[in-house]
């Protein structure tokens, strides 16, 4: 078989045609015909990432009820968009849910924040403490077994914040304040399993260490510290 042949043989299996004119009987083109066809539009809620021109997209949304990972693989992009949508030119398609964790832990970090949140995957802190040398903020999750306790130190909130003499109590009210930044943080942290068991093994301990919390770091409001000093609530 001569070059050009070849290439148009590849070309029909491409399409599903072999090179004598049958239907592939590949059962990866079959389920991608049955996805054309009964594939239900996407109603969009944000994007998780998007390549670019002649890239893929990624977001989240709700497909036929169900909250689903939505993906674009374009053969062309003429002019950029923010969001994926099933009018252009490409491939478009929904993920397995089996698979939502695998792709949710290639994205960015932010992306992976917003995506845990869609599914409603995030932890939830019932309060927020300082612990016993007042040297750390300590989150409390007593909804899970055995409960979750995740811990940051004042010091990386005084780095962050560029505050260096931030008092104990300052550093309790930012992180009450920011509590589901730190939600996120520590949720991502879940996810990747990297947590351990406290000394009597009643609880599970998240330490957010400052490589976590880089990624947000500028998400990071001190405006309560303004309210408390107004206020009375924190001496400055």
């Amino acid at each position: 078989m001569t070059a050009a042949p070849r290439l148009h043989a590849r070309r029909r299996r491409r399409r599903g045609v072999s090179h004598r004119g049958r239907e592939c009987p590949t059962i990866v083109w079959q389920a991608e015909r049955r996805l054309a066809a009964d594939l239900k539009p996407l109603a969009l809620v944000g994007v998780l990432l998007d390549d670019g021109p002649g890239g893929c997209a990624y977001s989240v949304g709700l497909w036929d009820g169900e909250k689903r990972i939505g993906f674009l693989v374009e053969r062309q992009r003429r002019k950029p968009s923010r969001q994926p949508s099933e009018s252009r030119a490409g491939n478009l398609g929904v993920l397995d849910p089996r698979i939502h964790d695998a792709v949710i832990a290639l994205l960015l970090v932010e992306a992976q924040m917003r995506a845990r949140r869609f599914f409603a995957q995030t932890l939830s802190f019932d309060g927020v403490t300082l612990n016993d040398n007042q040297t750390s903020i300590v989150f409390w999750n007593l909804m899970e077994q055995p409960p979750i306790v995740a811990t940051v130190a004042c010091a990386i909130l005084r780095h962050f914040l560029g505050v260096p003499d931030l008092s104990p109590e300052q550093c309790r009210l930012v992180a009450e304040r920011n509590k589901e930044l730190f939600e996120d943080v520590a949720t991502l942290k879940l996810f990747r399993g990297e947590m351990k068991p406290n000394r009597d093994g009643k609880l599970r301990v998240i330490e957010m260490q400052p490589d976590d919390l880089h990624p947000v770091a500028r998400k990071i409001s001190s405006t309560v510290l303004e309210v408390a000093k107004l206020s009375g609530w924190a001496r400055l």
